[in-house]
């Protein structure tokens, strides 16, 4: 069951992480830079990561406030093509960064090696079924004539 973030359907986080009295729920976006509403609004085109990070900060703004007291929100937000919000890759690398037991610090890479992994994962798997569907279409399609 998603995690309860505040009351109504529309108030669900992803993943909650317990870790001994601390509680963190994370809520995963993958978005897209090439819709055109990115590109001609926030030139996601020629930004990267632009996408993610407006993401990111919707997702606070949406969310953040409602959040209750003893538990931290993280919105976890990758573009399609592969690019971490900032703040994302900031929270993942604070996961390990600051933890001294070498034992310890090297299980935490490992862990976040392996989220990056599986997120990276489903992204082929969604990126292709997106490119196969858009090559069923170019051969579905009328090739056009230039007039001349």
């Amino acid at each position: 069951m998603e995690p309860i973030i505040a009351q109504g359907p529309e108030k669900r986080g992803d993943i909650l992480i317990t870790a001994g009295s601390k509680k963190t729920i994370i809520d995963v976006l993958v978005t897209c830079p090439a819709t055109p509403s990115m590109v001609r609004r926030h030139s996601s085109h020629l930004i990267p990561g632009a996408t993610a990070a407006r993401a990111g900060r919707k997702k606070n703004d949406q969310y953040l406030q409602d959040v209750r007291t003893g538990i931290k929100f993280v919105p976890f937000v990758i573009e399609t093509g592969g690019c971490f919000a900032k703040t994302t890759s900031e929270r993942l690398d604070g996961f390990w960064k600051d933890v001294t037991d070498p034992k310890t610090r090297k299980l935490r890479q490992a862990s976040v090696r392996g989220i990056c992994i599986e997120v990276q994962r489903q992204l082929i798997f969604s990126n292709t079924n997106v490119l196969s569907r858009f090559a069923q279409h170019l051969t579905a399609t009328e090739p056009v004539r230039a007039a001349h």
